[in-house]
């Protein structure tokens, strides 16, 4: 456990799977207006 947390800053964790679920929510949003785009053509 101490060497997990030295090697894993406080608040490393939390940043990193906040920019993983940022990028997620984005990828599926900018993927859902490129579907409703070309399904309405």
């Amino acid at each position: 456990m101490e060497l997990a947390a030295r090697h894993w800053p406080d608040g490393a964790v939390g940043k990193i799977a906040a920019i993983l679920l940022l990028v997620f929510l984005i990828g599926m949003f900018a993927w859902g207006m490129w579907r409703t785009r070309r399904s309405r053509r």
